[in-house]
């Protein structure tokens, strides 16, 4: 040990640093904040029928639309929800993973 004292520490999801008191260790030695974990567990409810309150990437909250298609997608490691508007740009990026599935059909990727 170096002596060093950490009092934040680096999400490896969000990539923002977080106080010690903010964040989770997990056992493969990576760390995710409060908020990157709030917003997987979310996701995982939408899994399980129950819908967030809102795009985990531009904030828009869901009951401010009127028609609304929400996306969980496996982003940075961990699932997030995000609304049609943002998963387009994101699933574009990441045609390794779309391409060959309906959904990058759609997409022409």
């Amino acid at each position: 040990m170096n002596g060093q004292v950490n009092i934040a520490a680096r999400c490896n999801w969000c990539s923002h640093w977080k106080p010690e008191s903010d964040v989770h260790r997990l056992s493969t030695n990576q760390v995710i904040c409060g908020y990157c974990l709030e917003w997987h567990l979310h996701a995982l409810d939408v899994m399980g029928g129950n819908m967030p309150n809102g795009c985990q990437e531009c904030g828009e909250r869901f009951e401010h639309a009127p028609e609304i298609h929400v996306y969980v997608v496996q982003k940075d490691g961990i699932y997030q929800v995000l609304c049609s508007r943002c998963v387009t740009p994101y699933t574009r990026k990441r045609g390794d993973i779309y391409k060959g599935t309906q959904y990058g059909k759609s997409l022409n990727l």
